[in-house]
């Protein structure tokens, strides 16, 4: 998986450049956390291995544990981008596919991000006092099983038009898919307290772990927009043409200096 996003990425003109606002990110070489800010991954999940890049989680049958790190203050943002490249091989249909997540029924439901009971990708989100999530299912249909995509969402709960609180990003890599976005408006504020572990692959729950393998996962303390994600939109080639041409512009002119 990662080698199919190593060729699509080399295909951008200017890559995305990981911003300051990253608070963890975890590209599965092994628990550890690159961003440097120490959220360091504990595996207790007999159903995860780290291997060949990838966090990878069997079929859920009897599985237990997490794949989590510690409960910390920045997985409370209400301005916040989690993102992930992944391979889906879940069963259609299935339970909730977890991507990440701060929730748990003992300590606490705040936010899932991964796909609904029909393979959609979503969002769920937990306001301060409520007794249940609103899911905010994305429009970018079912996920095939054994593809690769990246989706992201994008949330700030702070912005004044509620248009502007969630947008979603998705893109299948295994067919070179367009770049996609979608904003979807919210009336939510504040979020429900967790004390939760941030968990990846799981919420300790069966019925709603990813069967797949993840290749990168990160999370950022502010709402990025598409230049600032881990995949960025391809340029059109008139924008491409134009950037390689300044590129090349700049580089000459060094030379003349």
């Amino acid at each position: 998986m990662k080698k199919t996003l190593s060729i699509l990425t080399s295909s951008i003109a200017l890559a995305a450049i990981a911003p300051a606002s990253t608070v963890a990110h975890w590209q599965f070489n092994d628990l550890t956390d690159s961003s440097g800010n120490g959220h360091t991954l504990t595996d207790t999940n007999t159903g995860a291995t780290i291997s060949g890049g990838s966090a990878n989680f069997v079929n859920p049958g009897g599985v237990t544990g997490l794949l989590s790190a510690p409960d910390n203050a920045v997985w409370d943002n209400v301005t916040f981008t989690v993102e992930a490249t992944f391979t889906f091989n879940n069963p259609s249909p299935a339970g909730i596919s977890t991507l990440a997540s701060h929730l748990s029924d003992s300590t606490g439901r705040q936010w899932l991000f991964g796909t609904n009971t029909t393979n959609v990708p979503v969002l769920l989100l937990r306001a301060s006092g409520a007794s249940s999530e609103t899911a905010f299912a994305s429009s970018f249909g079912a996920l095939v099983a054994g593809n690769t995509y990246y989706f992201g969402a994008a949330v700030d709960l702070t912005a004044v038009d509620p248009a502007n609180r969630i947008t979603f990003y998705f893109r299948d890599i295994t067919n070179n898919g367009a770049f996609q976005t979608q904003n979807i408006s919210t009336t939510i504020t504040a979020l429900n307290d967790s004390t939760a572990p941030l968990a990846i692959g799981s919420t300790a729950h069966q019925s709603s772990r990813l069967v797949g393998s993840i290749d990168e996962l990160r999370i950022s303390d502010t709402k990025l927009g598409p230049n600032d994600l881990l995949i960025a939109p391809i340029p059109e080639p008139s924008s491409a043409l134009l950037t390689v041409f300044t590129i090349s512009l700049f580089g000459l002119r060094r030379r003349r200096a």
